[in-house]
């Protein structure tokens, strides 16, 4: 699974990573990319990463 380090320490990983890390398709994790809550980054016109802490919180708050 790789990581990007963008500034300030943040850690960015792709869709796919995502999945794999929490176990759930990547269409739900563009789902979650859609709905606004979470940080993402867009690189170019495809390529996206996505703020990993802002992903966490994100599934806490799907899970309460």
């Amino acid at each position: 699974m790789s990581q990007t380090t963008i500034s300030e320490g943040q850690l960015y990983i792709s869709a796919a990573s995502a999945a794999v890390r929490y176990d759930v398709s990547e269409q739900l994790i563009r789902r979650v990319i859609a709905s606004g809550n979470v940080e993402v980054i867009r690189i170019g016109t495809k390529t996206i990463r996505i703020n990993i802490s802002s992903l966490e919180r994100a599934f806490t708050k799907l899970n309460d």
